[in-house]
């Protein structure tokens, strides 16, 4: 992109390690070294990531800002009022860029239209072999495997990560930046706004990055899944259109017999994570066989969904508030047509008056009441408790 400078923004906290691989990868780019940027917060990290950040001595600009710890929304504000470029491309301190990644991201910028362009993240193949890499191995597979690369990026992929994503400066600072409030999926939130905004979201296969993924299984399990929840229930008041997308939204079609004990599990002061300690780690040490692989990975996951939902039954503050918020449903009934048999149709398409009534009267005996459109869409944006008095 002739003539604009990029601004390459990482947010990092107490990372040092994962520094000493990406650093120098960031600074073997074969863009032209006044064509970018490197711009390092360090977020109140404590481990002697800022004196090795100020030891380098790179091509480019680079700055290195030092912060309290506030979080990563906050510090990647911070860089982006620090950036001098008009394009800002977000890089995690843990992601390991070939020396052509920045100049792919500049030449999918001919100018500067409102467009997010991200590219695909794949694990490291050094990153050490543990059960929770092989589960993120495989969740990046399933990502990226069904995505056209001549179509438009689309929800929820489009806005699942900011990061590897580049785009104009200017839409940033229209948009507010990120919301410091998020603890997690800060990044999932800005993207939200963004779209909302009008930006499109394009997919550059070319732009590849390598995460090299150290995360302890029980730090993805357990606190992280925690944070997520919490925030789940944050962008779904934030964003009401974002509730069917929602991992939340299926609490509601859960049978009985599992959700009972997954009440029982969810009120409990300890995390439900805790559970699957003892297994994982045993999957853990005996990871080069494919057979606890394949358990594993399962138990990884449900622990992870259960330490998500007790987040986020915290976050709302009880399990009553919280089912009724979230586990609640509106049934609707759909009657082809209520009156005189029409020829030519189906008979068992159309009900008669009487009929109609009869079931309205039941309805009504065990507590229904019917509601217009507006009514349920009004109460849907404006008052969370609304959907309690549409059920029984």
């Amino acid at each position: 992109m002739s003539g604009t400078k990029l601004s390459v923004v990482i947010a990092t906290f107490n990372r040092r390690h994962s520094l000493e691989r990406t650093v120098p990868a960031l600074l073997a780019q074969d863009l032209a070294p006044e064509d970018y940027e490197l711009i390092f917060v360090v977020d109140g990290s404590t481990d002697g990531t800022f004196e090795l950040l100020r030891g380098q001595k790179p091509r480019c600009a680079m700055r290195v800002l030092e912060s309290p710890h506030r979080g990563a929304g906050a510090a990647r504000n911070a860089g982006i009022a620090a950036a001098a470029g008009d394009l800002v491309i977000f890089l995690d301190d843990d992601l390991i860029c070939p020396p052509d990644h920045l100049r792919h991201h500049c030449e999918a910028h001919p100018n500067l239209a409102p467009i997010i362009v991200h590219g695909p993240i794949y694990v490291a193949p050094d990153s050490p072999k543990t059960l929770t890499r092989h589960a993120t191995e495989v969740w990046y597979e399933a990502c990226y495997r069904p995505v056209d690369p001549t179509v438009g990026l689309r929800l929820p992929i489009a806005t699942s990560s900011i990061i590897n994503s580049s785009m104009p400066r200017e839409m940033l600072l229209d948009c507010g930046g990120f919301d410091e409030r998020f603890s997690a999926q800060e990044d999932y939130e800005l993207g939200l706004r963004l779209r909302k905004m009008g930006a499109q979201f394009q997919f550059l296969p070319s732009g590849v990055a390598y995460e090299y993924f150290v995360k302890p299984s029980q730090r993805y399990m357990q606190y992280d899944g925690e944070a997520y929840g919490r925030t789940e229930v944050w962008l779904c008041r934030k964003h009401p259109e974002h509730r069917p997308l929602s991992r939340l939204a299926a609490l509601g079609k859960t049978k009985w017999w599992k959700s009972f004990p997954r009440r029982m599990v969810l009120q409990f002061p300890m995390s439900p994570a805790n559970l699957f300690r003892a297994p994982i780690w045993i999957c853990e040490r005996l990871f080069r066989f494919a057979a606890m692989r394949r358990v594993g990975v399962p138990l990884l996951a449900h622990g992870r969904r259960l330490a998500e939902l007790h987040g986020a039954v915290k976050e709302a503050g009880s399990w009553k508030t919280f089912q009724n918020e979230f586990a609640l449903r509106l049934p609707v009934l759909m009657y082809h047509h209520v009156g005189p048999a029409r020829p030519g149709t189906f008979p068992e398409w159309t009900g008669s008056p009487k009929q109609f009534e009869r079931q309205m009267h039941w309805l009504a005996r065990r507590g229904y009441t019917g509601i217009r459109p507006a009514d349920w869409i009004s109460g849907s944006a404006k008052e969370r408790g609304f959907l309690k008095s549409l059920s029984c």
